[in-house]
């Protein structure tokens, strides 16, 4: 009996020295994927500093002073344009949308950092980052095809219906590389379990490519369609089936989508070598130079991106804010002019109003409604409140 017992207390210290041993270890993947499933979220938002024209978020009119939220879909119509600025980065960073733009701002996980993002699915914009970059400060544009990595620069991106992507850098550096929206649309668990999808992302960033001021390139949706095609993504993608549209996908569907991707991109548990040979032969776009004379005229107008000092944003009356975008303009009153007439292609005039009101802008004349775009926004005046037009 004494002997049995001491067999069985050290069975029992040797259970407990394993638990011991392993169990620091379970609690670290535990808390590794804590961490990796429930990082603090940021935010990114934009205050608008200029409109022209039509510019919406749904049927929401925007005007200069609103906020612009995450994820906020926000389009400018024809003969339209909106300036605002990243109210969260500490560079001073300032676009223009320009006409017959749509865009979006997110905050999208990289290599399990989040980046500001602008996500341009159509359209122009320019993009002027007033200081330099903080370390670990990042922010990028992203498109169908491209994705573009801010250095500290002036940049326009203009977007092609189809997707296809052209970027030129009139002042630093920009990071380029091309993007498989398709994949990058997917949930985030399912792309991080994926191999297909992890080695084309992989072999895309070992190709990025650095663009310096005066250059541009031009990264097609056929280049991208091309590694969907050759790679056999593009079918896998469309095979996959959610069972939950909207949310997190559940651990079935994960499960099953992971193994619809990486059914046919894998040999022997090694890469596909299509992986590599299509990414390689798409992943880069040729580099050209731009026109000395085309780099001038864009520099001028970059200067119209003039950044209000972030403490001046970070305040919550909705009426200062609106009164330190007012002041922006105010400096900048006859650079904007010009930029409104060049937009509408209309002259400034001034609406004298019965009331002794005169207010100055360019002037339409709608459905017995006086349109007047200035700087600061466009005021709306009925028919009958007006005395007349003057130059």
């Amino acid at each position: 009996m004494e002997m049995t017992g001491s067999k069985n207390r050290k069975v029992v210290s040797l259970v407990f020295g394993l638990v011991a041993l392993f169990l620091p270890l379970i609690n670290c993947k535990k808390e590794e994927s804590k961490n990796s499933n429930n990082v603090e979220k940021s935010t990114v938002s934009g205050v608008v500093l200029f409109v022209v024209g039509n510019v919406q978020s749904g049927s929401k009119k925007i005007k200069p002073g609103d906020i612009i939220s995450e994820n906020e879909s926000i389009q400018t119509g024809k003969n339209s344009a909106c300036d605002l600025q990243i109210k969260e980065s500490d560079s001073g960073i300032v676009m223009r949308m320009k006409s017959e733009s749509s865009f979006v701002l997110k905050m999208m996980v990289v290599n399990g950092k989040q980046i500001p993002s602008t996500i341009v699915s159509v359209g122009s914009t320019m993009v002027n980052v007033s200081g330099k970059l903080k370390s670990g400060e990042n922010f990028q544009v992203v498109t169908p095809t491209q994705t573009a990595g801010v250095r500290g620069t002036k940049f326009e991106v203009n977007v092609a219906k189809d997707g296809s992507t052209s970027l030129a850098v009139a002042e630093g550096k920009v990071v380029s590389r091309v993007r498989i929206a398709e994949a990058e649309d997917l949930p985030m668990e399912i792309q991080e379990k994926s191999i297909t999808i992890s080695s084309i992302q992989k072999n895309l960033e070992a190709q990025e490519q650095v663009l310096e001021a005066g250059q541009k390139t031009v990264i097609s949706k056929a280049q991208t369609d091309k590694i969907l095609k050759e790679t056999g993504l593009g079918e896998s993608i469309k095979q996959i089936q959610l069972a939950s549209k909207s949310g997190a996908p559940n651990s079935d569907d994960v499960q099953k989508a992971v193994a619809t991707l990486d059914k046919q991109n894998q040999v022997a548990g090694k890469e596909n070598p299509a992986i590599a040979k299509s990414t390689k032969d798409n992943g880069t776009s040729k580099v050209e130079n731009t026109p000395s004379g085309d780099i001038q005229a864009k520099l001028k107008e970059f200067t119209e991106l003039i950044a209000i000092e972030k403490q001046k944003l970070e305040t919550q009356n909705s009426a200062t804010l609106t009164g330190a975008v007012k002041e922006r303009n105010a400096k900048s009153e006859d650079v904007l002019i010009k930029r409104i007439e060049q937009i509408t292609g209309k002259s400034f005039e001034t609406l004298i109003l019965k009331s002794g009101k005169k207010v100055r802008g360019v002037i339409f004349l709608e459905n017995n409604q006086y349109y007047v775009v200035t700087p600061d926004g466009q005021e709306t005046y009925k028919e009958e409140e007006a005395d007349g037009v003057e130059l």
